[in-house]
């Protein structure tokens, strides 16, 4: 929390209060401007796939872990094939004013894996590596299933939910509670850096060094922190993985790194 000239602040209520400053062009857009020939021309300058209305694959594009919201039709789903793509997409959006809605798991309950304009999935930036450091680079796009199981191979382990299917950049970013955070604390506890691209297409990495409020505020801001950036990638702090094996003769064996 931060206290300034006398009032705390939470980092949802600064983001809460700079995200419509931060995309200001973005605020005036319609849903019509979603579907003009611009959402198009989109695909000419991305290397990975825009799907629009009425192509084959847009029914599954558009299409949530929560089907609440399947009446919510995007005017175009981005899928970057990097991160340059996510800055191309950006820069696209603040030109022509089309809304700009970032989506790694969809699983958000509250809905703000969808829009009615340019969706940008950042699934295919999954990838995940331990640096052999204390450190783990995962992409944005990673789903915790894959974060967990490639983390294990390592032998260590960052606290998480248990849903695989759900986005690691949207869990970590809107704090992370997950079965062994009383042990081990949230998510975003463990996050020591982001990689991310700003509203204008800058690709930027950001950590309690470089730009230290900025870093402060994505550390749980949740959806919020879309009104700033697309982030790309993360790094995250890991720990000796925990285990805990019973053997079946009515003993169990518990690894070092193990809490109650």
């Amino acid at each position: 929390m931060a206290v300034v000239e006398g009032m705390s602040l939470t980092r949802r209520r600064v983001l809460a209060g700079a995200t419509g400053a931060a995309l200001a062009p973005l605020g005036a857009a319609t849903a019509a401007a979603a579907r003009t020939a611009d959402l198009a021309a989109l695909r000419r300058d991305l290397d990975g796939p825009v799907v629009l209305p009425g192509d084959p694959d847009y029914p599954e594009a558009r299409r949530l872990y929560q089907p609440r919201y399947d009446a919510v039709a995007p005017g175009a789903v981005a899928y970057p094939a990097h991160e340059r793509d996510v800055a191309v997409c950006l820069a696209f959006a603040r030109r022509t004013g089309v809304p700009v809605v970032p989506r790694g798991g969809g699983h958000s309950y509250a809905g703000f894996s969808t829009g009615t304009g340019l969706v940008i999935d950042v699934g295919a930036l999954a990838t995940v590596t331990a640096d052999g450091d204390g450190t783990a680079r995962v992409g944005a796009g990673a789903r915790l299933g894959e974060v967990n199981a490639a983390l294990a191979a390592r032998g260590v382990a960052v606290p998480t939910g248990l849903c695989p299917s759900v986005g690691i950049a949207g869990l970590t970013l809107g704090g992370g509670l997950g079965v062994s955070s009383r042990a081990y604390g949230t998510t975003s506890d463990r996050l020591t850096g982001i990689r991310l691209v700003t509203p204008d297409g800058t690709i930027r990495d950001v950590d309690a060094t470089q730009d230290p409020e900025l870093f402060w505020a994505l550390r749980g801001g949740g959806h919020s922190y879309a009104g700033f950036s697309t982030g790309t990638g993360l790094v995250i702090d890991v720990g000796a993985l925990a285990t805990v094996t019973a053997d079946g003769d009515g003993t169990a064996r518990v690894g070092a790194g193990a809490r109650l």
